[in-house]
Parts: structure tokens; sequence; C-alpha cells
């Protein structure tokens, strides 16, 4: 809520904190989203670079550099100690490119060496290696460097990607960390298949509901 800054202030400014300290305390802590009302995930040109930005931000990069696509190929001549962060994919049965967002190029994989991941068609990698004549030697392979949530936020804010009646990220709400804070020994149970026509079953979600009968959730 804002502060009173003058003595004579509008209906409209009065009117817009009560409305927000109603919305505050009307703000469910838990919000269940269904598959129908999950947020549409759309490419954007600006969030298709967010791999590309933890790599750069990676502490392992202080010292290196990384290439596009579309340099190497306006290259006439041959460039060593490449590092390109792309998407490999498979053109024919033993022809693959990397693809980045400048471009795509022909990848020579015989002498790769792979690093620990799981690589499969589609995955983003890095790819250390020579250009030379349209075409990158592979001497490397590796996943893009991982990185925490809380780096993660740090860097983007506190945006709620996830859908719900949150404008903010949940982790963010005052109220639902403050509810985490004071229940640290609470838990939730998701039950699935759950059939009601069996009288054991009854009995069972009884004993259950009674169980957590003390907590403030049921």
């Amino acid at each position: 809520m804002g502060k009173v800054k003058f003595l004579l202030i509008s209906f409209f400014d009065v009117f817009n904190d009560i409305k927000f300290v109603g919305n505050y305390f009307s703000e469910s802590l838990l919000n269940i989203i269904d598959l129908m009302t999950w947020p549409r995930l759309q490419f954007d040109e600006i969030t298709g670079k967010f791999s590309f930005q933890r790599v750069q931000r990676s502490s392992l990069f202080d010292r290196h550099r990384l290439t596009f696509v579309e340099v190497l190929l306006g290259s006439t001549e041959k460039v060593d100690d490449v590092i390109l962060l792309g998407m490999l994919i498979q053109t024919s049965v033993n022809s693959y490119q990397i693809e980045d967002l400048t471009g795509s190029m022909e990848v020579d994989l015989n002498g790769a060496k792979f690093y620990s991941g799981l690589f499969t068609d589609g995955c983003i990698m890095l790819m250390e290696g020579h250009y030379n004549k349209g075409i990158l030697y592979v001497n490397g392979i590796g996943l893009a460097p991982i990185e925490t949530a809380d780096e993660t936020r740090a860097h983007i804010g506190q945006e709620n990607w996830f859908g719900g009646e949150s404008s903010i990220a949940v982790r963010e709400v005052p109220r639902l960390v403050n509810a985490c804070r004071k229940n640290l020994d609470a838990s939730i149970i998701f039950a699935s298949d759950v059939w009601l026509d069996d009288q054991r079953v009854g009995r069972f979600i009884f004993l259950l509901i009674i169980c957590f009968y003390p907590s403030h959730f049921l």
C-alpha cells in the first residue's frame, strides 16, 4: 500500500489502495492449474536466446568466446578453437548439422568426444572443434552449463511463467513465503486412481483425513 504524501488525496487514490489490500488478502495461497488453462508456449525471439544468455553468464566462459554459424560461414580460411552453441539436427542417415540463431552448417562428428550428459536430435549443446570449408569438425560435445533457480531469478526477475492468479513468481508471494516458514513440517499428498466404490479405499481415505485434520489447509 502506498504512503500518504499530501494532506489532500483523491477518491481515486483511496479506491486503488483499498482494492490493493483486498486483492492481497483474497489471493489464494495454493493454485491448481489444469492442462487447459496452462499458459500456451509460443516461440519468441527474445526468450529464444535464454540458453545463449545462460552460457554467457557462466563463469566457465570468462576466458572463452562463443562463435556464431554465420560468422564461420563467412570465413574463407580455417578457424581453430571454435566453440559453438546450437541445436543438433539430422538431415540424412549419416549427415548432421548444427543450427543456432543465425543459421545452420554441416558438422563432422567422427572424432568427437562426448562428455557427461544425454545427447539427442534437437538437443541444444556446445560443440568444440575447428572450421574448414563449410564444415565444423567437432572434437568435443557437451551440454550447456546449468544454472540454479536463484541465479536465473537474479537476472530475469520475479515474472510468473506458469500462470495462475499471481502476477509475480509464486515463490515470491509474501503470504505464501510466510506460510511456508511457519509450516516447515507441512506436507501435501497427491492421490490418483482412487476407487471410491471400494469400501477399503473409503476407510483409508477416512484415516488419511483424520491424520491431517489439525492442518489448516483442510
